[in-house]
């Protein structure tokens, strides 16, 4: 459903939805040995419920590496990306209603 069968719906199966030479691709790599993602027996469903962005250790976007252990490869500091897409967050859950969803209980 999320991968070849999307495609294919969206009559682009020809360009995307599987790993082969000539499509386009974007794939994440997650480092799932962390005590809150728990025994990976059943490893997709463990991280969907409990793995984070955080744990992501390499993301390639139509083939090409551009971010890998901490860095973005065509940025000199990804803070500020990350700083805007916050920015950005911020403003749609407060449009959405749910910016109080942001403020921390414990500072209160």
């Amino acid at each position: 459903m999320a991968t070849i069968n999307g495609a294919k719906g969206l009559g682009l199966d020809r360009e995307i939805g599987s790993l082969e030479p000539g499509k386009r691709a974007d794939i994440a790599v997650f480092d799932l040995k962390k005590p809150y993602v728990g025994v990976l027996h059943r490893p997709i469903s463990n991280f969907v419920c409990a793995g984070k962005g955080s744990d992501a250790r390499a993301v390639l976007v139509n083939g090409e590496i551009v971010y890998h252990d901490g860095r973005f490869s065509r940025l000199a500091d990804g803070s500020g990306i990350v700083a805007e897409a916050e920015g950005i967050g911020r403003v749609v859950l407060d449009k959405a209603g749910l910016g109080h969803r942001l403020a921390t209980a414990w500072r209160a």
